[in-house]
């Protein structure tokens, strides 16, 4: 063992923290216990001291705010700030190299040692999402959200301060889901990058398909019904297939389910992400190495993730620019534009009001082919019908939305 971190009494003997504003009920006092012999472990011993001591003294801040809150939290945060403190160390890799070769796992799985590897997680929300200070208001979120006896309520608050941050931790879940199957540093990889995801592969981490698919013919149907795929966790299917496009139908086993589900052609170091919504039809460029399908599960636990997706290969790809009805609509601040592309160009969106005045703008830039989606933000708006325009190259396609507050 190397350390651990003892839990004590309730604070002030009423569980406040006397020395923080805030009113907490679950802080509690505790002490620190470390090994005195680290020869035999994995690590220099030197640098067992130095993250050992990062761990265990993370542990004791996290119970001056929550003292209840979940095991998974409590040790993949401080794992995370393992390698905050100490990044030269790596001895965390050793944690996500076991992780990684579970993805159909939940992320907030109890269990050791997969409870160490969902650092990885952390690390994606602190690269993306704010640095350590988004960390740090999950945990002063925490002490309004007590987590004591059967309430679970961690999703629900990291789920909060995202949601601030303009994400959500489903959102969170699936982009770090994609940026788990690349495992790239490359700058290009925009929200799909680790800043050391090359050493994650060259320490020998690997991304971990479920199954590989080829297609010969006309397409295929894959189906799982199995146990092991649980909530908070992902599915990666790859397929090899010719050039052209595809059309893609993912259909869940239960309508009360829902997933994310993405595609990813990749060539080289090259690659796209296409949002998968019912049936999609995604461009295969020449030279397309890979064709990966990440599914990514629901929160919902003790459930069967059971589903059906179906490849067709024989599609003919849309020669004009078509813009789908955004969900929700009516919508309420928030709402989701997909549209597609036969080809990369620059394109923007707009929001006009019934007056024909232009209301609020988002130039998208260079976009690729095939379908898209963008979060359109309202708050500033007020209640009321508008026309969602969408501005290619050379043409100009629009829709009819309400917004109502």
């Amino acid at each position: 063992m190397y350390g651990f971190t003892q839990f004590e009494y309730l604070a002030n003997l009423s569980g406040n923290n006397e020395f923080s504003e805030a009113k907490e009920e679950y802080a509690a006092t505790s002490y620190i216990v470390m090994n005195s012999n680290y020869s035999s472990f994995l690590c220099e011993e030197a640098a067992c001291v130095q993250v050992t001591f990062a761990h265990e003294f993370f542990h004791a801040i996290q119970f001056g705010y929550d003292a209840w809150d979940r095991i998974w939290f409590l040790e993949s945060t401080a794992v995370w700030m393992e390698d905050e403190v100490y990044n030269d160390i790596n001895d965390n890799y050793y944690f996500l190299e076991l992780w990684m070769k579970q993805p159909h796992v939940a992320l907030d799985h109890s269990r050791a040692p997969h409870w160490y590897g969902s650092w990885i997680f952390f690390r994606y929300l602190s690269e993306h999402l704010g640095g350590p200070a988004t960390i740090r208001k999950m945990f002063e979120q925490s002490v309004e959200n007590v987590t004591k006896d059967e309430s679970d309520n961690t999703i629900y608050t990291i789920d909060q301060v995202l949601r601030r941050r303009g994400s959500s931790f489903r959102e969170a879940l699936n982009q770090m889901a994609v940026a788990n199957h690349l495992l790239t540093s490359d700058s290009d990889a925009g929200d799909y990058r680790y800043e050391e995801g090359t050493a994650y592969r060259e320490y020998g981490i690997e991304p971990r398909l479920d199954r590989t698919v080829t297609l010969n013919g006309a397409g295929a149907i894959v189906e799982y019904t199995g146990n092991e795929l649980m909530h908070n966790a992902t599915h990666y299917i790859g397929f090899t297939l010719p050039e052209g496009a595809i059309e893609m139908n993912f259909e869940s086993f239960s309508d009360s389910l829902r997933y994310n589900i993405n595609g990813i052609p990749e060539s080289g170091i090259s690659f796209s992400v296409y949002r998968a919504r019912g049936r999609t039809i995604i461009p295969i460029p020449t030279g397309t190495d890979m064709f990966t399908v990440a599914v990514v599960t629901d929160t919902v636990k003790n459930v069967k993730y059971h589903y059906r997706l179906t490849i067709n290969t024989d599609v003919i790809i849309p020669t004009a620019i078509t813009l789908s009805p955004n969900f929700p609509n009516p919508f309420n601040v928030t709402t989701t534009i997909r549209f597609f592309l036969p080809t990369w160009e620059e394109v923007a969106l707009s929001v006009v009001d019934l007056k024909g005045r232009e209301v609020k703008s988002v130039k998208l830039g260079e976009v690729q082919a095939g379908y898209n989606e963008v979060t359109l933000e309202a708050r500033d708006l007020p209640s009321g019908p508008y026309i969602i325009k969408l501005d290619g190259e050379t043409e100009t396609v629009a829709r009819k939305v309400m917004l109502i507050k």
